[in-house]
């Protein structure tokens, strides 16, 4: 991948199993009330989709693929005054995943797993976040939208929908989203 945000876990401590270690800087990340970038993470979306590699021309699932989040977050949010951190994963991890996204001054929320080890209810989760920050009447906002799910979902809220929302009240939408 480009821009050194997702590499191998194999790459990270040479035995396949991604670092633990904290974010250099142990200070938790503020947010600023006068803020007016709302950034909001599908974490689930992200990793799983950055294992989806392209090789001969084949799309081939890479399970040691990991995403260095950190470096994404810097690559995202930039210079921007940010006044909302949401990340929203479904997972079967321990606590550590929580860790490193609340380090980033992130709103780290993790939701199980249905039956079939598919994800259930983390876009809702998204969509009610951004439908919270869209209420109210403030002007020149920027909703910063990392996932690759853009369906949809069957009658109820969605994605698009709530970027069509957003470009109404003129705010102005950062969508990022890559494919394999």
């Amino acid at each position: 991948r480009k821009n050194g945000w997702a590499r191998s876990s194999a790459q990270i401590d040479g035995k396949g199993t991604p670092s633990l270690a904290p974010h250099q800087d142990s200070r938790r990340r503020a947010l600023n009330e006068d803020g007016n970038v709302h950034v909001f993470f599908d974490v689930s979306n992200v990793q799983y989709g950055s294992q989806n590699v392209r090789l001969n021309g084949q799309i081939e699932k890479n399970m040691s693929v990991r995403v260095l989040f950190q470096n994404l977050i810097k690559l995202i949010e930039g210079n921007h005054s940010i006044a909302t951190r949401v990340a929203v994963g479904s997972h079967n991890t321990s606590p550590e995943w929580k860790y490193h996204w609340e380090i980033q001054g992130y709103e780290a929320t993790s939701l199980k797993r249905d039956f079939n080890n598919k994800e259930k209810g983390v876009d809702e989760f998204i969509h009610d976040r951004i439908k919270n920050v869209l209420q109210g009447d403030r002007k020149g906002q920027t909703i910063v939208l990392v996932t690759g799910d853009g369906n949809s979902n069957s009658n109820r809220s969605n994605f698009p929908e709530l970027v069509k929302a957003a470009l109404k009240k003129g705010w102005d939408v950062e969508l990022w989203s890559w494919k394999a």
